[in-house]
This record gives C-alpha cells, structure tokens and sequence, in this order.
C-alpha cells in the first residue's frame, strides 16, 4: 500500500503544471520607483488547460496563480497590479505579472551632501536575511534598467552578466544590467547605487546637521561638556582662584625654607 501511495504521489509532482522559465524585468525611474513586469512559462497538462482558460476569461489573482509557483519577486508593497495569463498551442502557459513599486530605492551611505541611494538585496523575495541567491530552479533572469540619466556611485555587486543600452516603454534611454541562471550567484549583498543630491531642507535639519558635525569634528556630546566646563571656570574663576590660593597659603615656599636654614 506505501508503494502505490509513492507512486501516485510521484505521479501527481510529474503531472502538475511546472514554472520552466522566470524572467524579471524591473525598470526604475529618477522618482525612486519601478515599474516590475515577470515572466513565467509554465509546461502544462491536459488537467491544467481548463483552468488557465478560466484565468484568462475571468482574470486570476495572485492567491489562485500561488499554487503554481507564481509570486512577487519584490517585496516591497505594489500598486497598479495587473496579471495577463496566456495559452500557447504547444501546451505551454504564460503568466506576466506587472505592478508598480512607489519606492524600491533606499538609502545605504552619505558622502558629504551627496547620498548613495539604490536598488538593495533587501528589495527581493529571495533573500533570506543574510544572502541572495539567484533562482535556479526555476532557471530565473534578473534584468534592472537604470535611466542613462542616474549615474551609478559604484560598481554593480554581484557583477552583471552583461551590460546592454536601450529603451524603456516610453522611450527613455536606459541601461541594462543583466543577471542570469547561466551564470547563478549567491552573495551577502546586491547593490545597483547612483549618487542622489541632498535637498536643501534635509541638509538643513538638526539630524543631518549633527551627523554632518560629528564626522568632520568629533561627538557633539564631549565638546559641549567641554564649552560647559569651560564656562564654569569662567563664571566662577574669582571663586576658583580664592579657592586656590587658600589651598596652597599655609605651605612655605622653597625659597623661603632655604633662607631660615
């Protein structure tokens, strides 16, 4: 009975649909948002076809397409959701998942009044906390578009598998930095950073302005407890001097020990 129970059990893995392909294409703009389309291709069965003919005359959700192994591949919150769910004549489905992230950009360090800001390992659903893996399985393809008009601050992390220019959807020039299952990796950290001017009003503000402080002189916390105590001596230097003089009058000086000898 165990073995007929394990081999209908591998019968259903073998016979349900399978994701054989996942391409994510994230396009970010000068605001700090990104327009996200994923790909999916999916081999199905004859069980399968009803279903996604269902999806596509009545729309799927992302909580029916989760079963087929169809997620967000960011995960910072999304708008603007949309699902297109397509059949092919050669038992293949296609899923595009697109969506809208209001803002996949954060801070990671402050040169002066400039600010590195960019796309981070935190912004995907396959880092686990302490790394980043490229799906292999399925085979996944990682493209992010950089508008020309973003520099970058630094190198990509992990390096790209290749660097393409081109176009965005509303004809912007943009730059492709491509990552691929041809050429998986896994590290601590993904890092796509431009340089971001600092607005005046923040350059201004009490927190930037004590940082700023801090950096080039020293902890604000120390050198004001100095002016304090260097404005207590003032305050009170006839005290002190009093003070001081009483301390050392009852104690004869050399000179004078050296003179009664």
């Amino acid at each position: 009975m165990k073995r007929i129970m394990a081999v209908l059990l591998l019968l259903s893995v073998a016979m349900a649909a399978q994701v054989i392909n996942h391409d994510i294409k994230i396009s970010l703009r000068e605001d700090g948002s990104a327009y996200v389309e994923q790909e999916y291709l999916l081999r199905l069965v004859s069980g399968d076809k009803p279903e996604f003919e269902n999806f596509i005359k009545t729309d799927a959700n992302f909580r029916e397409l989760a079963p087929y192994g169809i997620a967000k591949a960011v995960s910072y919150p999304s708008s603007e959701e949309n699902i297109v769910v397509e059949l092919t004549q050669s038992d293949f489905g296609v899923v595009i998942l697109q969506y809208i992230i209001p803002e996949i950009v954060e801070p990671v360090e402050k040169i002066g009044k400039r600010e590195l800001t960019g796309i981070t390992e935190n912004a995907f659903t396959f880092y686990d906390g302490v790394t980043i893996s490229l799906p292999y399985d399925p085979p996944t393809t990682l493209l992010i578009g950089i508008p020309t008009t973003m520099r970058l601050a630094t190198e990509v992390t992990p390096p790209a598998y290749s660097v393409t220019t081109g176009f965005d959807a509303n004809g912007h020039k943009v730059t492709y930095y491509e990552w691929s299952y041809r050429k998986p990796f896994t590290s601590s950290k993904f890092r796509v950073l431009y340089e971001k001017e600092i607005p005046l009003q923040s350059q201004l503000s009490f927190k930037s302005m004590t940082e700023e402080f801090r950096g080039e002189i020293g902890n604000p916390i120390y050198i004001l407890a100095g002016l304090i105590m260097l404005a207590i001596i003032i305050l009170y230097r006839k005290e002190i001097w009093h003070l001081l003089t009483e301390s050392f009058a009852g104690e004869p000086l050399i000179e004078e020990e050296e003179l009664t000898e």
